[in-house]
């Protein structure tokens, strides 16, 4: 319990994981694609999190899949402007750009 404290502290994009965003209608798989992103993050591991993004997820579930219909943001509890996030997370995971130091610590 403390070490997921702890992470969440650390984790740029302060999604819980509650999975209220889901399903996207279009296919995204929203928490996951938070999840690596935060991890590569925290670790300080980009190549590793580029990897994963472009080897074991698919297409279909990336970030860069998303639509921006925003039918996940009236659903998420913490109010996360989850649309503009996926833009970000594909950006840094999918196109090799570094992490934006405006998404640093974004919650919402």
């Amino acid at each position: 319990e403390r070490v997921t404290k702890k992470y969440r502290e650390m984790a740029v994009i302060g999604c819980t994981k509650c999975n209220y965003c889901m399903p996207c209608p279009h296919g995204v798989a929203i928490p996951t694609n938070f999840e690596e992103y935060n991890d590569a993050y925290v670790h300080n591991d980009l190549a590793n999190a580029r990897r994963i993004y472009e080897r074991f997820f698919n297409p279909a579930k990336r970030a860069g899949s998303c639509k921006h219909c925003k039918a996940c943001e009236e659903k998420c509890p913490q109010k996360l402007r989850i649309s503009d996030l996926m833009t970000e997370v594909h950006a840094v995971l999918g196109e090799g750009k570094p992490f934006d130091p405006g998404v640093t610590r974004m919650r919402s």
